[in-house]
C-alpha cells in the first residue's frame, strides 16, 4: 500500500539523505542544491522536478505514477510552504490568504492520498513554544497557520528526526 509519510526535524539532521536511500526511484521535488547528499553518499543522481509553489507540486505528484517513479519526495515543505505563501501574499490577505493556503494543502492532500505511489513530506522543525495569547504550543514541523497540527494529521506515518551521537556513523 502506497504511503503518505512526513519526517520533520532539524535542517542537516538527516531527513534528506534517508529519503535518497529508501528512494532511488523517487522523483525528488526540492530546491537547487538540496540534494546534494544523495549523489556524494547514495551514489546516483536523484530525479528531480521542478515546484515554487503547493499547487505546483501537486501537479507534479499526479504526474509521476506515468513516469515511472514509485515515490515523490516533497523536499522541504517547509520552504515549499513559504514560498507558496509569499505567491498567495500578492493577491490575498488575512482570512483569505490562509483560505488560500487552505485550499492549496487540501488539494495537495487529495493528490498525495490517492496517487497510488508513496509521497513523502520533509519539513523543518519547529519547538514547543508559548503563543502570545498565553497558550502552549508543542512542537511539530515549521509550518504557518494551523498548518502545523493539520499537515501531520493527514499523513500515514508522522516521524520525527534527531541526532543521536551513539548511534554513528549516522
Amino acid at each position: 500500500e502506497p504511503v503518505v509519510a512526513l519526517t520533520y526535524g532539524r535542517s542537516g539532521v538527516g531527513k534528506t539523505l534517508d529519503t535518497g536511500y529508501s528512494f532511488p526511484r523517487g522523483l525528488f521535488v526540492a530546491a537547487p542544491g538540496a540534494l546534494k547528499p544523495i549523489p556524494a553518499i547514495c551514489g546516483y543522481a536523484p530525479a528531480v522536478a521542478g515546484a515554487s509553489t503547493i499547487d505546483e507540486a501537486t501537479k507534479v505528484i499526479s504526474e509521476a505514477a506515468k513516469r515511472g517513479h514509485d515515490a515523490v519526495i516533497i523536499d522541504d515543505f517547509s520552504f515549499l510552504s513559504e514560498q507558496t505563501m509569499q505567491t498567495l501574499e500578492r493577491r490575498y490577505t488575512g482570512f483569505k490568504l490562509f483560505g488560500a493556503l487552505r485550499d492549496s494543502v487540501l488539494r495537495f492532500r487529495a493528490a498525495a492520498r490517492f496517487a497510488g505511489i508513496h509521497v513523502i513530506i520533509t519539513c523543518w522543525e519547529r519547538g514547543p513554544r508559548m503563543r502570545d495569547d498565553g497558550i502552549r504550543q508543542r512542537g511539530g514541523p515549521e509550518l504557518t497557520g494551523k498548518l502545523p497540527e493539520q499537515l501531520p494529521a493527514m499523513c500515514d506515518l508522522v516521524l520525527r528526526a534527531d541526532w543521536d551521537a551513539m548511534r554513528k556513523p549516522w
